[in-house]
């Protein structure tokens, strides 16, 4: 983000709301990308230096003393291995008729190395019990 700033991209807690999502989609005048694009060739560039950059990246900049730690956007196997390989868990949410939107996606297909699998096609009641059940459990193997 700090690269881009000079050129009109904010911090990233600018882009997590209703509003914000709606300016990830709006091209930066001055360099002709939107906040998005700049974020994909960013994280593309990562991976071909490593494959787990992006992942490490963000991890360095997380307080050290946080016990838990939420992703909520992983596309490469490699990246789910290496969170594994930190004793991390890994969920996929499988909704009906969601058809794979890119290369990337298409990659997980064929990986099975979950530790958890829940459904999200009932509605987000459903979704939020079956989300609390796997933190339960979770919560249950760290104490």
């Amino acid at each position: 983000h700090l690269a881009f700033e000079p050129y009109g991209m904010k911090g990233a807690d600018a882009y997590n709301n209703d509003d914000g999502r709606k300016l990830r989609t709006i091209p930066l005048i001055e360099i002709g990308k939107t906040p998005l694009e700049l974020w994909v060739e960013t994280a593309n560039f990562l991976y071909t230096i490593n494959p787990v950059l992006p992942i490490q990246v963000m991890l360095s900049r997380l307080n050290p003393d946080m016990d838990i730690v939420i992703i909520d956007d992983m596309r490469r196997t490699a990246e789910f291995d290496y969170i594994k390989s930190r004793s991390g868990v890994v969920v996929r949410v499988d909704r009906e008729g969601r058809e794979p939107v890119s290369n990337i996606d298409s990659e997980l297909l064929g990986y099975t190395d979950w530790n958890y699998t829940i459904s999200n096609n009932a509605g987000f009641g459903e979704l939020e019990l079956a989300v609390r059940a796997i933190c339960d459990d979770v919560a249950k193997q760290l104490t």
